[in-house]
């Protein structure tokens, strides 16, 4: 019996040395995943940064964007700026400051991401896209606007149908009447394509209009 008590006795004090240890080994993984979220966020800012920085300066979204730029900046800023390891808590969690301030900071940049594909309205006097038409400016600002967003969307039509063509394809397998509706749909898709890719060069060789910010 005392042979048991004294080696139940090492085993703890062993146990006890190794805890720390332990504890130490995971506060650290810890910390490391918190640190690689922070460089995460910062790493989508500066794509979105970079994008800004690509945008034609005669792009309506232009000076509305910086708001929204500045807003992200504050909020990535005020998150990687905590110190990691001061914000796990005694249960080895994530303290809910570190994970507000991170919700922030991507809510931040997913508002800027989606501004650039909110329509604005020609004439917008504010960075929400309202406004109206100025008068004697129907040439100058509706029309382009009109005509970006119609090949905005046949573009997209053509890719949805090359996609829909291409998984009729995959499921036809050897039934022939499938085979031909896959067939047919990838003919008129090609053809709409050809039509959409001539009117766009028509339109572009005799206008100006700045369709996506770098054509």
């Amino acid at each position: 019996m005392t042979s048991f008590l004294k080696k139940t006795s090492v085993l703890l004090l062993i146990l006890t040395f190794l805890c720390p240890f332990a504890l130490a080994d995971e506060r650290g993984d810890l910390k490391d995943t918190m640190e690689s979220l922070q460089n995460e966020v910062q790493g989508k800012y500066d794509a979105l940064v970079l994008r800004i920085d690509r945008m034609d300066k005669n792009d309506p979204k232009k000076d509305g964007v910086e708001a929204y730029r500045k807003d992200a900046k504050d909020a990535v800023k005020r998150f990687t700026d905590l110190d990691a390891g001061s914000y796990i808590t005694d249960d080895l969690q994530i303290s809910r400051v570190f994970e507000l301030a991170e919700e922030e900071a991507r809510a931040a940049i997913s508002e800027a991401n989606a501004y650039f594909v909110r329509p604005v309205m020609p004439g917008a006097t504010n960075i929400t896209g309202e406004g109206s038409v100025p008068e004697g400016d129907v040439v100058e600002d509706f029309i382009p606007q009109f005509i970006r967003l119609l090949f905005r969307f046949a573009s997209m039509a053509v890719f949805v149908a090359f996609v829909v063509s291409g998984v009729m394809f995959v499921i036809a397998f050897s039934n022939d009447e499938r085979l031909g509706r896959a067939k047919s749909m990838l003919y008129y898709t090609l053809i709409g394509f050809a039509f959409v890719a001539l009117a766009f060069a028509i339109v572009k060789a005799v206008t100006d209009i700045d369709f996506f910010g770098f054509i």
